[in-house]
């Protein structure tokens, strides 16, 4: 069975602080996605930035939202930034390969939460976003039961 972490879905990108209380403000930036169905294949995006400039080489966590039985959440990849500040995801599969039977995906989230000084990034603030993804224009139908 795959073990669901819950991760909450926010409409805007939200700015948050480290441990570190004066740490660097970052922001996440992700885009809606529309794919035309559940089966085509999907790329999950998101924009660090600190500043106006790209924040190149931090660690973000993309994961799909996916609610199962009432209870959201998804496992989350972590992925490098590259030098455009975007770390990016391929589900070649589509949405139904992320997912349980009967479950449906509703979106997307991204995160930066730098932890350690082994990330390099722990005097940046953490930061979140989220965005729906829809199947030609529509909510996306859960995934198939046999």
């Amino acid at each position: 069975m795959i073990r669901l972490w819950l991760v909450a879905l926010l409409a805007l990108p939200v700015v948050s602080c480290s441990s570190t209380p004066d740490c660097l403000p970052t922001k996440l930036e992700v885009a809606p996605i529309d794919v035309p169905g559940p089966t085509a294949p999907i790329t999950l995006s998101a924009r660090l930035t600190q500043g106006d400039r790209p924040v190149v080489g931090a660690k973000v966590g993309l994961a799909f939202a996916i609610n199962t039985e009432g209870m959201r959440g998804g496992m989350p990849t972590k992925v490098a930034t590259d030098s455009d500040g975007v770390a990016t995801i391929e589900e070649p599969g589509g949405i139904n390969s992320v997912g349980v039977q009967g479950s449906r995906t509703e979106g997307y989230e991204a995160s930066f939460q730098p932890l350690t000084t082994a990330d390099g990034f722990n005097d940046h603030c953490w930061s979140n976003a989220s965005a729906p993804i829809t199947c030609a224009g529509a909510a996306c139908p859960p995934v198939p039961k046999p």
